[in-house]
């Protein structure tokens, strides 16, 4: 198939924003747990986590892409391919399991359930076993369950969805990622938002019934709910936007439609995917209150940083000038 040299243009252009703000983003994420080691406690251990591995994929396997969009094919042999495949199945699979897991703990911790798993170390283990799980899949088909081949456009490498229905290794393998990393994790997530959209609501309610509907708590949690509902609609939209399409690909192909797939549609969803990587810190920001605070504060001490140093710059420039005037006069006085 000939592809338009246009779809090449916008795909190395999505692959670039992908890399210059998923890196800029996440990177910020992470840096702010660094300085701010407090914020390294309970959940926020699992957010830092999947912001790593999404800076990962942004510095490691999205400029393979660029590149190879740029040259229009791929460039990096078939090592490359397993490796970039690799990596970003790994890493967005590490993405599904770590948005699955704060779903469900964030239930868990409003439920007021039993908070052995609100340990510091509990999250550490965590973190550790949603790696190792992700992992688990992602090095499967270098093993030999399936295989990772360049797919779509040919600029990019995934998992070889276009096998043969006749090929039990690759549909068994497809079909397994489909349930164990995108239907059971839908499922558990839709779950958990449902219940926590109705505990607010429940506080909502009680708040309204002992205070009054016109007090001023019941005001405050009646805007808290909203703002929860809004929140918890666009963590799943933000979800079904960025693995429904590749899921859906997928699935279509292991009952044996691939013949309906073109190239470009093959490789479309893979792009909606890696963007991923560009919602999670948003939502994060939105979600947090302390962390939004520790953004915006390192956001600023890192501006007067700047500014400091491009004081001291001039400062050490307007010095040097000086003196080149004093050399000058000396000179021209001796002369």
């Amino acid at each position: 198939m000939v592809v338009n040299e246009t779809i090449y243009s916008l795909f190395a252009s999505i692959s670039g924003a992908v890399l210059v703000f998923g890196v800029l983003v996440n990177g910020v994420v992470c840096s702010t747990f660094l300085v701010y080691r407090s914020l390294l406690s309970k959940e926020n251990i699992l957010i830092f986590s999947m912001a790593l591995s999404d800076f990962l994929c942004c510095a490691i396997a999205v400029p393979t892409s660029l590149i190879s969009n740029i040259k229009k094919k791929w460039v990096f042999g078939d090592v490359g391919c397993q490796i970039h495949a690799l990596v970003v199945t790994w890493c967005g699979l590490i993405s599904i399991t770590h948005f699955t897991a704060l779903s469900f703990i964030r239930y868990r911790i409003l439920n007021a359930l039993p908070d052995k798993i609100q340990m510091h170390r509990g999250f550490v283990y965590w973190a550790v076993a949603l790696w190792g799980y992700s992992f688990i899949f992602a090095i499967a088909p270098v093993l030999g369950w399936s295989r990772y081949v360049k797919e779509g456009i040919g600029t990019s490498c995934s998992v070889d969805w276009k096998a043969s229905v006749s090929d039990v290794n690759a549909v068994s393998y497809t079909a397994s990622l489909f349930v164990g990393c995108f239907v059971v994790p839908l499922a558990i997530i839709i779950f958990s938002l449902c219940k926590i959209y109705r505990i607010v609501k429940e506080i909502t309610e009680k708040a309204k019934h002992t205070w009054g509907r016109q007090s001023v708590f019941a005001k405050q949690t009646a805007k808290v709910e909203t703002k929860m509902a809004i929140l918890l609609f666009a963590m799943v939209v933000a979800f079904l936007v960025a693995w429904l399409p590749y899921s859906t690909v997928s699935l279509i192909c292991v009952f044996g439609g691939c013949h309906w797939v073109s190239p470009l549609l093959a490789s479309a969803p893979a792009y909606l995917a890696k963007s991923s990587t560009l919602y999670n810190p948003i939502l994060y920001f939105f979600m947090y209150r302390r962390f939004r605070v520790r953004v915006l504060r390192l956001a600023r001490s890192g501006r007067a940083v700047f500014r400091r140093s491009n004081i001291r710059s001039t400062e050490r420039t307007t010095g040097q000038f000086k003196m080149s005037k004093i050399d000058i006069e000396i000179k021209t006085t001796q002369s």
